[in-house]
């Protein structure tokens, strides 16, 4: 459960972050270090990320959040075209990328595009508060944050006392089946409400969803 106190919370759409991860800082990740994140079916070697293409998975279920699902063929296919819009931005091997983001296809896709790159993970709860933020950024120093479009303005805040240059935003209803965002769109409270619970303006942000839109899928023999 995220700490008490916190002034908002996560969609319920959305697996809360834990409040462990607010103690003793983020997770960083890189190479075989990130057991417990893998998926089946992916491998991490020398900080590369490895779908398995095999009929027997490539077409299988890897994803299934919001009701909208990913097969594993889809999720590498998306993770290689993340992988090249992230080294667009001038990642590369041993840098470290910020992810503010809660549980969604998104966020999984970044975690493997970085790591594909062989740049390293660090993960944050993305209730913190700016001033939490600082900290943390300044400490481990990335220049490229990919953080949830709510949680933007917080990194904004502090970008200047960090060494965030960019920061790209996630909207998380992108990743909703196309019948659900159509009834985000209507006309009535609840459904305000609830685009309002998952979605802000991300002004001076880049988008997420066009750049890896935008993006050729990294060369399979990049090392």
């Amino acid at each position: 459960s995220v700490d008490e106190g916190q002034s908002e919370r996560v969609p319920d759409v959305c697996v809360e972050i834990e409040a462990r991860d607010r103690i003793a800082g983020d997770r960083e990740v890189a190479g075989g270090r990130a057991d417990r994140h893998v998926l089946p079916g992916f491998a991490l070697r020398q900080g590369h990320v490895r779908v398995e293409r095999a009929g027997r998975l490539g077409d299988h279920e890897a994803l299934d959040i919001y009701s909208s699902t990913m097969t594993y063929r889809a999720l590498g296919e998306q993770v290689a075209k993340a992988a090249q819009a992230l080294n667009g931005l001038g990642v590369t091997a041993g840098d470290r990328v910020a992810l503010v983001l809660p549980n969604c296809p998104q966020h999984v896709v970044a975690f493997y595009a970085v790591l594909r790159l062989g740049a390293v993970v660090i993960e944050h709860n993305p209730l913190y508060t700016a001033e939490e933020l600082q900290v943390q950024l300044a400490d481990h120093g990335a220049k490229v944050a990919i953080v949830w479009d709510k949680a933007a303005s917080a990194v904004q805040q502090v970008a200047g006392q960090t060494q965030v240059e960019t920061v790209v935003a996630v909207d998380l209803t992108t990743a909703l089946p196309r019948l659900k965002r159509f009834l985000l769109r209507l006309p009535v409270a609840s459904a305000r409400s609830t685009r309002a619970a998952m979605t802000a303006p991300a002004s001076g942000t880049l988008s997420w969803e066009r750049l890896v839109a935008g993006a050729a899928p990294l060369d399979p023999s990049r090392p």
